[in-house]
């Protein structure tokens, strides 16, 4: 391949090092070695931007350039009204660098404009989706090229898309070369990620309080962002049965070295990933590794090969995975499984195996000439847009909640032709529920809204009257818009409890 110019768009503006962008930006760091490589940070409108990565490019000697645009991670969030903000600064800046391949994370709207317009590849990394999520259809917006992690998510959004794509597995540089030995006394166990439902950090402690009653002596360190209700029930649990000793929630590590080097092995419970990076941290540190079956994981790692995989998601599961390799850790078998599992990662995810994976991807990509699309798609969409935009402006909301409410014009513009129902419920009577009410009320006034629905809040929003989930009546034609973010699952499950479906009885708003 001869050399090319090549962009890589990052999302998180905040300093946050996020996994989705670790992993795009470890790709741009490999490619930088062959190719004339510029990593590109989104700022805000006050020109601040993540300084993490910009000390990351700093550090492994990236070109970098700070540009203001928007990103979403989820199909939800996409924001049609103000992608077109960003598109002339952008336009100049690539016109001016002459990049042959545009490479982002997320669902950058901007950069496929102007992609399409000038006729430039552009990839997409992309990411797991909930069930529902693939539901719902969408106008040709997005890339013709997309990249993951994992197989199985890969074809479902070469299906979702209309797209084509190649799988490119995580790049990772933690080795930490020798580790502490384990202690015959006591095992120390990790797990990272923000702690979250998804990533099921509360069935690790209670596998941890299995083992407790068996007589070993353990220890869990949990890194990982904790600012979500969800941490504060993993914290409350470990408090009431009296953990303290054994688990800590550590909060958010930005040097893993640091944490795996003091772990012997490494515990993902997820339910819902791609293929989690963090297990590539650890494989590529030569640390055993007990995982959920989640998604792309079984692509790669098999049970009592080079890892220890459970059948499903419970705290008896991973108590069963642990037990197995404790016994052979002390039968001598641990080693051959070390050393099946290092070979996985000079396979999958060594640099020189992903450099090849992401070359093998663009000379595809520069062959194929298939990367254009409609253009008049957009300027359809943008006078959509602009009708509902209209019909929402004189709403009495703050200006950020007006934002947010943005975000989901095109996302409800979608679901609209899905709702049958003409009574509804919001659920949630905090910022979200109002955006959900304002939503209803101007684009979908044939829905007459019964109340809202919230577990703290009593007093009427916007003249409406607040209830408890008890007091719903879900008999007949009615619907319930999920207006809240924190422990949104936990509502979807009680309403499908009461068998009613994402997308029919369901609508996921915040």
């Amino acid at each position: 391949m001869e050399k090319l110019r090549i962009a890589y768009f990052l999302s998180e503006k905040n300093s946050n090092l996020g996994g989705a962008d670790q992993t795009l930006f470890m790709q741009a760091v490999l490619m930088n070695t062959h190719h004339d490589v510029m990593v590109v940070l989104p700022c805000d409108i006050r020109g601040k931007c993540n300084d993490k990565f910009q000390s990351k490019c700093e550090k492994y000697g990236v070109r970098y350039e700070i540009l203001e645009y928007g990103t979403t991670y989820c199909m939800k969030a996409i924001d049609i009204v103000n992608y077109r903000n960003y598109v002339e600064k952008i336009e100049q800046f690539i016109l001016n660098e002459g990049f042959d391949i545009l490479h982002s994370v997320q669902i950058n709207l901007t950069l496929e404009y102007i992609a399409r317009k000038h006729h430039i590849p552009h990839v997409m990394n992309i990411y797991s989706l909930q069930e529902w999520e693939w539901q719902v259809s969408f106008p040709d917006i997005f890339p013709k090229y997309v990249s993951c992690d994992s197989e199985i998510y890969l074809n479902k959004w070469r299906k979702y898309l209309n797209c084509r794509g190649r799988c490119v597995r995580v790049y990772c540089d933690a080795q930490i070369g020798e580790r502490k030995k384990r202690s015959k006394d006591k095992i120390v166990l990790g797990t990272s990620g923000v702690v979250c439902f998804y990533k099921n950090q509360l069935e690790i402690i209670k596998m941890v309080e299995q083992e407790i009653k068996r007589g070993r002596k353990i220890e869990l360190l949990i890194a990982g962002r904790k600012d979500l209700s969800y941490a504060n029930d993993c914290e409350r649990y470990i408090r009431e049965h009296h953990l303290q000793n054994n688990v800590q929630l550590i909060g958010f590590v930005e040097d893993m070295r640091r944490f795996l080097a003091k772990i012997d092995v490494y515990v993902c419970a997820s339910r819902r990933e791609s293929f989690p990076a963090s297990i590539v941290e650890a494989v590529s540190c030569n640390i055993p590794v007990i995982s959920s079956p989640v998604a792309g994981v079984p692509e790669i790692l098999h049970h009592k090969e080079n890892a220890y995989l459970t059948n499903g998601y419970s705290a008896g599961e991973l108590a069963t995975a642990l037990e197995e390799l404790l016994e052979d850790d002390r039968a001598k078998r641990l080693n051959e499984i070390l050393i099946n599992e290092r070979n996985t990662y000079e396979k999958y995810f060594s640099p020189e195996a992903v450099r090849r994976q992401l070359t093998d991807m663009y000379d595809s990509i520069l062959e194929d000439a298939v990367y254009t699309g409609d253009m008049q798609i957009w300027n359809d969409l943008q006078k959509q847009i602009a009708e509902a935009e209209a019909k929402v402006e004189k709403a009495d909301l703050p200006e950020e909640d007006k934002m947010r409410m943005q975000s989901r014009l095109f996302y409800f513009l979608q679901i609209k032709n899905k709702i049958t129902a003409k009574e509804c419920y919001i659920w949630g009577a905090g910022k979200w529920g109002n955006i959900t009410r304002v939503l209803l009320q101007s684009l979908a006034d044939d829905i007459r809204i019964k109340a809202f629905v919230d577990e703290k809040r009593r007093s009427p929003l916007g003249g409406i009257d607040v209830i408890s989930k008890e007091e719903m009546d879900l008999q007949g034609d009615i619907v319930v818009f999920i207006g809240f973010v924190d422990r949104q699952e936990e509502a979807v499950s009680y309403m499908e409890e009461r068998n009613k479906e994402i997308l029919k009885d369901i609508f996921i708003i915040a």
